[in-house]
This record gives structure tokens, C-alpha cells and sequence, in this order.
């Protein structure tokens, strides 16, 4: 379970250190990388990693996580 929680810090110090960043790039490709978007794709590549291997649960737990962020009904339940 530590392992897990520590994943998890990991992922959120990576989209802190990122925002800035991002926030930019959105600025020039706002329809392209809107947070729905982005956050639809970050769950699929989480479900990607689940679907290879179903023992590695962090990936679904990920996946769920980012399945919440999105705002767009037809994005969340398509």
C-alpha cells in the first residue's frame, strides 16, 4: 500500500512541476489540449497499462482518478 501512496506523490509532484508548462502550450492549442481532453487521454493510457497487465491495479486506480477530472458527460461516459 506504501508503494502505491508513493506513486501517487510521484504523479502529482510530475503535474506540479509540469503545469506551468502545459498551461502555456494550452494557451496556443487551447481546443487540442483542453483539460478534458487531456485528462480523458492520461485515463486511456492508464487503462492501456491496466489492460497488458490486470495485476497492476495502480494503473486503474489512476485511470479512475483522472475518469473523475473530466468534466465533458460525453467524454466521461463515452
Amino acid at each position: 500500500m506504501e508503494l502505491d501512496a508513493q506513486k501517487l506523490t510521484q504523479t502529482i509532484s510530475f503535474f506540479c512541476v509540469y503545469s506551468e508548462h502545459l498551461q502555456y502550450v494550452q494557451g496556443r492549442l487551447p481546443l487540442t489540449l483542453s483539460s478534458d481532453t487531456l485528462m480523458a487521454n492520461c485515463m486511456w493510457e492508464f487503462m492501456v497499462i491496466w489492460n497488458r497487465d490486470p495485476e497492476v491495479t495502480y494503473a486503474l486506480e489512476q485511470a479512475i482518478v483522472y475518469l473523475r477530472c473530466v468534466q465533458n458527460a460525453a467524454l466521461q461516459h463515452g
